[in-house]
């Protein structure tokens, strides 16, 4: 018997100032909604866009006057609420036994820039894998990391 597979994509708002907790707020609630939309479609797994929760403008990360482009100042972003956001959806995810995709970005120890990354959480509403899209200019452009334990690639 085949078996299939109902996979579901879905394009949130997609905000470009991380910096603002009840912006990062309603857009975890948009991709928690989309989930049960596309749960109740019966999917199975759902792909959100890169940068889901949030996709910084390089102007609004600016540590210069505003107008202008300087070094990115990413202490103003709320981490705890991006950390907060992403267990919601991944608990969302368990209890509708949902795989889900969407991006966000995911803090680095300093003097690193964050990356943009891609996280993947299983239907049991645990963070399984996450892709990390690296600094453009660098020789490793992306990395994927597993859970601890796994094989690890970079390419």
């Amino acid at each position: 018997m085949a078996r299939t597979l109902r996979l579901a994509v879905a394009q949130s708002t997609v905000p470009e100032d991380p910096t603002d907790p009840r912006t990062l707020r309603a857009s975890g609630a948009e991709v928690r909604s989309l989930m049960e939309e596309a749960a109740a479609a019966g999917a199975r797994l759902v792909q959100f866009p890169e940068g889901a929760i949030t996709y910084p403008s390089k102007h609004v990360m600016s540590s210069g006057p505003p107008g202008t482009l300087a070094v990115a100042d990413w202490s103003r972003v709320p981490w705890d609420v991006l950390r907060e956001e992403a267990k919601s959806i991944a608990s969302l995810a368990g209890e509708l036994r949902l795989w889900v995709a969407f991006g966000s970005i995911h803090p680095l120890t300093s003097p690193n820039r964050p990356h943009n990354s891609l996280y993947v959480v299983s239907d049991q509403g645990h963070l399984v894998a996450r892709y990390d899209k690296g600094d453009p200019r660098s020789e490793t452009r992306t990395a994927f990391s597993l859970p601890r334990g796994a094989a690890e690639t970079e390419r």
